[in-house]
């Protein structure tokens, strides 16, 4: 064990896991088609399956499309950032 945290991961979940470079919408995605029922997150004792998180991701970028974000570089967006970067309109 390397770092304090990892004592409260389930056994077999390691920090040190080698990730494909991509889009986080494409890591998603792929998480869905292969896991849609398995856990994805488990957030103050609410546990969320890959199909929940997905449906809620799609929410919040079709709300954003209708208040009319349009982002020329979505790579630039930072998440959860109320100060957004001029790529935003």
């Amino acid at each position: 064990m390397t770092y304090p945290w990892e004592a409260s991961y389930p056994d077999g979940v390691s920090w040190n896991v080698n990730l494909d470079i991509k889009p986080l919408d494409k890591l998603l995605q792929d998480g869905v088609d292969a896991f849609p029922g398995n856990v994805c997150c488990d957030f103050l004792g609410r546990e969320f399956r890959y199909r929940e998180i997905d449906d809620l991701v799609n929410r919040a970028a079709k709300g954003l499309q209708e208040l009319g974000v349009v982002c020329r570089r979505p790579e630039l967006v930072p998440p959860f950032d109320s100060q957004a970067p001029s790529c935003c309109q």
